[in-house]
């Protein structure tokens, strides 16, 4: 029988261990492989014209066959033999470890090609002939077509080969027969154990590689500081070092930055044009094998040379595009993140499937810890679901500043419209591939060339139903498409846009889980209904509370933003203060604040949503009437700075007495980072500042610095010390400060002055306890003092047992000025005259003469705020 050292190669066209690439004349050799077996491709190798066929073991084919111990050994002799054994004629420079293999390669291939030399190429997607490129599908082809690509380069005079040589190729003999001058080694960290059975095996494969080469007589340079490479003792290893200044080659870090780095090797300056820590080693291992070959450091040659595509690639100073999809090269970009400086590290990545799961838990705490957001969308997902894959990266997260957005462009987009210009940007774990692999369908993207075309997406709010599901630990019934996100999360079913979460929540007069029907019609519309939600449908995700769901909701979304927090709560100037804080703030960048009564469990959560990536502050006012409120107001938002104005006397009813308001208000504190208040009787650390009023103007002191409010009531110094020193925490300058505070407050009812039909109103009711209608009722007497003074007085709500005492002592201030009461309780003020409600009063209403002083003031419930309108058109109609 025929044996293969018997087959003559010149009578044949060519030699495949594919049977697609077999044309008429070949030899087809059936090679078993990882995945396939090539003897069950023999009769199609025939049919598409080979002529002879060598196997394992005996096939019914029309051709010759020729058998063998071991096929992959035949494939590597024949394919020596028909193509002139072309690894022999050239420098042949193999380069293996988990990262830095292409980077070595192709940047060394660009060196040397610019000093001169006639050099080539082969790794990751593609192989270089000189300058020629030629695509190729695997790191490190076939046994065929790696003699197929040497012998081009022998054909082209082609010296120097340095060569990609990956742990399958190993594994899988692709190598074998091949004459390597030099072997390199990277280094090894958690990759491919869905091929391997352990990093053992893993390790063991590369450094065989390794010692096989400087047993052949070889020569190795290697990692000296990689653990596994300490085990190469053999004498022709030569190690690049970044410890040991023994080493055959030394390195010393001078410099990583975005603009590249510089160091010294063996003594010698060197500078690099790439970014990162991961390329400083690259760089110096790179010029260490230069000077293996050609006997000299090159210092200068590095600068010119840009990275490869996909490998710590910049735009715009801001993004940064990466191949990293191991935790060793993930954790090294997301170090050199750290490292610039920047306001905070946005980091989006994922991992593929069908591939190393054990790395994926890893990877993911990586990303939490060096992150201060993390968006994690599809990578080639293959027959894994995409929400499987995310959901092994975030089983060990603690879901805070977490983003799932499943859709990789869609989570490109957003990202980019989330990052500043003092952000970085990550994007991470697919480099330049081209193709999106989704196992049911392969779609053309890369994120490199997404980049390059400069996208600039305008932000828009993005919620992905797999987030939603997480946030809420709960899932919807039906099976969301990869690139379908609701568009925004409504409360009000009457402004419903397409592709909107409507949060059903219930309320005071009807629960709005009954407009359902008419929401759920909308095109993509789903729904959050209460578990006693009657209907059943795959659009309605059922949970225990639909308003704890909206404040989750609400306080994941949130943590999506590089924004300072002030909340504020106090009995009395709450409002004030946030106006005044508004002021301020807005003179430094663009703040966004809760409005008018939007400072409750639903108004809070509302204000979160309106947020946008160029806002720099939220300012948010929280109010309470139960016990419990401000901590979950506190919790959302969980402030930079927490403010509380006072501890009063205000909703006892709920609270029972002082020490009750406290408890409840001094939750604030206790999820602030700082804390300011003026309040000595129930904090230790309670504001210092000073007042006085010069030619009509107040002026505030604090911290050795005077401002000026303008012509303002005194009782207004209090605010503006918390609003000044909160600005002063935030490093706004004085000048910005100063400005804000001349602005005029948007306070409708607040202490508001109007002049209506030549009266002076002051309206100040939009709520009342004793320290606020004290506070009224001394500004209101010394307002203009010789004119003559009136005060229509609303009762005070929600005072408890306290309420009849705490209206006397108010009454007993009301010196000077004729009193209209109105509601019951108002009795107590010993009123001019009495009026059981507002129909009342206004069924007679009093005249005020021109130059009158009128202070209308009363708890929000008692609707004193009408008479506005009802002056307005009476005096001026």
């Amino acid at each position: 029988m025929k044996k293969v050292a018997d087959i003559k190669v010149s009578e044949h066209t060519g030699v495949a261990t594919d049977s697609r690439l077999v044309k008429p004349g070949f030899i087809f050799v059936c090679v078993k492989g990882f995945l396939q077996d090539g003897h069950d491709f023999a009769a199609k190798a025939v049919e598409n014209g080979a002529t002879l066929v060598v196997a394992n073991k005996k096939l019914d084919v029309k051709v010759p066959l020729v058998l063998c111990e071991n096929s992959k050994m035949a494939a590597v002799c024949l394919s020596d033999k028909f193509y002139k054994n072309p690894s022999s004629k050239l420098k042949l420079i193999g380069v293996t470890g988990t990262n830095g293999k292409s980077s070595v390669c192709f940047l060394a291939h660009k060196i040397m090609s610019n000093l001169g030399y006639k050099v080539g190429a082969i790794g990751t997607g593609k192989y270089l002939i000189g300058d020629k490129e030629y695509k190729n599908q695997r790191t490190t082809p076939d046994i065929v077509e790696l003699r197929e690509i040497l012998a081009k380069m022998v054909d082209a005079q082609i010296e120097y080969v340095f060569m990609e040589v990956s742990s399958h190729a190993i594994a899988l003999n692709r190598i074998d027969g091949l004459d390597f001058d030099v072997a390199c080694f990277t280094n090894l960290s958690q990759d491919h154990l869905d091929f391997h059975k352990n990093m053992q095996d893993y390790a063991s494969v590369k450094l065989g590689f390794v010692e096989k080469v400087v047993r052949e007589d070889g020569v190795a340079l290697v990692n000296g500081d990689d653990t596994f490479a300490k085990s190469l003792t053999l004498p022709s290893v030569k190690r690049v070092s970044k410890i040991d200044k023994n080493a055959d080659y030394f390195f010393e870090e001078k410099e990583v930055s975005l603009f590249g780095c510089k160091f010294l090797l063996n003594g010698e300056k060197c500078h690099s044009s790439l970014l990162g820590e991961v390329n400083l080693f690259n760089s110096a291992f790179i010029l260490s094998l230069l000077d293996t070959l050609l006997g000299k450091i090159f210092t200068k040659n590095l600068q010119e040379i840009l990275p490869l595509a996909g490998r710590y690639n910049l735009f715009s100073n801001n993004v940064l595009v990466d191949y990293a999809h191991s935790p060793e090269s993930l954790e090294k970009v997301l170090q050199f993140a750290q490292n610039q400086n920047r306001r905070r590290v946005i980091t989006l990545f994922g991992c593929g499937g069908d591939r190393d799961k054990k790395k994926r838990k890893i990877m993911g705490r990586l990303a939490e810890k060096y992150s201060d957001l993390v968006i994690l969308c599809e990578d080639n997902s293959r027959s894994e679901s995409v929400e499987n894959i995310l959901a092994e990266i975030s089983e060990d997260l603690s879901k805070k500043k977490l983003v799932f957005i499943r859709s990789r462009k869609k989570a490109i987009d957003y990202a980019l419209s989330l990052c500043g210009e003092e952000d970085l940007l990550l994007i991470l774990g697919r480099g330049a591939e081209a193709t999106l692999d989704r196992g049911f369908q392969k779609l053309p993207f890369s994120d490199l060339e997404y980049l390059k075309s400069e996208p600039k997406p305008a932000f828009s709010r993005i919620f992905d139903p797999f987030w939603i599901e997480n946030v809420l630990q709960s899932k919807f019934l039906q099976k969301f498409p990869i690139d379908f996100v609701f568009e925004q999360i409504s409360t009000d079913s009457r402004t419903i846009q397409p592709n909107s979460l409507f949060i059903a929540l219930p309320g005071k007069k009807f629960d709005s889980a009954q407009f359902l029907d008419e929401v759920l019609q909308v095109e993509g519309c789903c729904a959050i209904a209460g578990k006693d939600c009657p209907q059943n449908s795959e659009k309605i995700l059922k949970v225990e509370s639909t308003l704890q769901a909206y404040q989750l909701l609400a306080k994941a979304y949130l943590s999506q933003f590089a924004v300072k927090k002030i909340g504020i709560t106090g009995s009395v100037g709450k409002t004030t203060t946030k106006e005044m804080l508004y002021n301020l703030l807005s003179q430094d960048g663009l703040t966004l604040k809760t409005q008018a009564n939007e400072n409750n469990q639903v108004g809070v959560p509302k204000t979160v949503f309106n947020l946008r990536p160029d806002h720099k502050y939220l300012l948010v006012e929280m109010g309470t009437d139960r016990f419990g409120e401000i901590e979950t107001l506190a919790k959302i938002v969980e402030p930079d700075i927490g403010i509380i104005t006072n501890i009063g006397g205000c909703h006892l009813d709920a609270f029972g007495d002082k020490q009750g308001v406290f408890r409840e208000k001094s939750k604030l504190f206790e999820h602030s980072k700082m804390k300011l208040t003026l309040d000595r009787d129930f904090f230790a650390n309670s504001l210092c500042y000073e007042f006085q009023r010069k030619n009509e103007e107040l002026l505030v002191k604090i911290e050795g610095s005077t401002f000026t409010l303008g012509n303002q009531p005194e009782f207004r110094a209090q605010s503006a010390a918390l609003a000044i020193k909160s600005a002063l925490l935030l490093k706004i300058n004085n000048s910005a400060i100063q400005a804000g505070l001349l602005l005029p407050l948007e306070m409708s009812n607040r202490l508001e002055c109007k002049t209506i039909g030549g009266v002076d109103f002051i309206f100040d009711c939009y709520n009342a306890n004793p320290q606020s209608m004290k506070a009224a009722i001394n500004f209101w007497q010394n307002y203009k003092k010789e004119r003559n003074h009136y005060a229509i007085l609303g009762q005070m709500l929600e005072l408890g047992k306290m309420a009849k005492k705490y209206h006397q002592e108010i009454g007993k201030l009301l010196t000077g000025g004729v009193v209209y009461g109105v509601g019951a309780l108002a009795k107590n003020y010993n009123p001019t005259y009495f009026f059981a409600d507002i129909a009342a009063l206004e069924q007679d209403l009093p005249k005020f003469k021109k130059g009158d002083v009128v202070l209308i003031k009363g708890s929000n419930g008692v609707s004193l705020s009408s008479l506005k309108e009802i002056f307005i058109k009476k005096m001026e109609g």
